[in-house]
């Protein structure tokens, strides 16, 4: 976490990491084991198009909290 090539994205992960139970953890093990946090590192490796065989994947923005969920029934 230390490089500083992608710093802004970096940034921007630890601080949706941040809002999870988490808090301020870095531990990788700790992140990936979250439910929450994995989609936040997938998110962060298709931003970085450092895996070249995810380049063509198109990431949608995340709803607001609340919105996007279909009522009961």
């Amino acid at each position: 976490m230390q490089c500083p090539l992608y710093a802004d994205l970096r940034q921007t992960f630890l601080d949706k990491i941040r809002i999870t139970d988490l808090g301020d953890s870095t531990d990788y093990d700790t992140i990936v084991s979250h439910s929450q946090a994995t989609r936040y590192v997938a998110e962060f490796m298709l931003q970085t198009g450092l895996l070249g065989q995810f380049r063509h994947v198109e990431i949608e923005p995340e709803p607001p909290q609340g919105e996007g969920k279909d009522p009961p029934g």
